[in-house]
């Protein structure tokens, strides 16, 4: 039998337990779709600017080379639905192997976002994939340069040599990269890996393609080097850089190296 106080207990735990469900699902959302740095990211300021770049230009690689038969390796790619692999040594801290993944994912979604008809798929996970992947990134801790530290060395239809690294050589100047450097880094070299060259003014802009979001300051009372953050932009410019590369696929056109050498920015 039910009585008027119990149909009002049994609506009233209806509607909590739909509340409950409903407070959990939007915690679970949240730690989802929640930045993997958000505190270091807060206190930076965004991760990327997005929008027009402040560069003069950006290079686009495969319209450097000379396709008649001259030197230079063509590097572009004959397919839009690109894959790219990380490879890491083991034991290496997660979190920067995850900055690197992050950094993969931004480009996934602003090509998602602003040019659908070229994708960029992370397939580490998948063994059936990642050993063909057309872009291959190597993270090692130590290598590449004093500064810098990255490097995209690619070929005809791949780029297989995306290396980046976090730590400085013994001694060094320059303090190791934390996980935002890292994952900045990672947009800029795997920015190479898909077309782009760098942009200019090389050491001034802060074009994501550039160097000028990468700077150092002296400490003047420890002498020691500390690293100033500066939020990169990742472009138009660096968009249109990439659609001059896949101008086949959104022509309609048998696969060819890009037509222009540079993007006006």
């Amino acid at each position: 039998m039910t009585t008027p106080h119990t149909a009002t207990f049994t609506r009233l735990a209806r509607r909590y337990a739909v509340l409950a469900i409903t407070t959990v699902c939007t915690l679970l959302a949240a730690l989802v779709t929640a930045p993997l740095f958000a505190t270091a990211a807060a206190a930076d300021g965004p991760l990327f600017n997005y929008g027009p770049s402040d560069a003069d230009a950006i290079a686009v690689q495969s319209g450097v080379y000379d396709h008649t038969g001259g030197p230079g390796t063509p590097q572009w790619y004959d397919h839009t639905n690109l894959t790219v692999a990380v490879f890491a040594p083991p034991n290496t801290d997660p979190q920067m192997v995850a900055a690197i993944h992050q950094g993969i994912a931004t480009w996934h979604r602003f090509l998602a976002d602003r040019l659908p008809i070229v994708s960029l798929t992370d397939v580490t996970n998948d063994a059936s994939r990642r050993g063909s992947a057309d872009i291959v990134v190597h993270y090692a801790p130590h290598a590449g340069g004093v500064v810098w530290g990255g490097n995209a060395i690619c070929g005809y239809q791949h780029c297989s040599n995306v290396v980046v690294k976090s730590e400085e050589p013994p001694g060094g100047p320059y303090p190791d990269f934390d996980p935002i450097r890292l994952l900045r880094m990672t947009v800029h070299e795997v920015g190479h890996a898909l077309g782009l060259g760098h942009a200019t003014p090389l050491l001034e802009s802060r074009d994501v393609m550039a160097y000028g979001w990468v700077h150092y300051a002296v400490d003047p009372t420890t002498g020691k080097y500390t690293y100033v953050y500066r939020t990169p932009i990742l472009s138009d410019c660096d968009l249109r850089g990439i659609a001059a590369t896949f101008e086949w696929a959104l022509k309609g056109q048998a696969p060819h190296p890009a037509t222009v050498s540079s993007i006006d920015c």
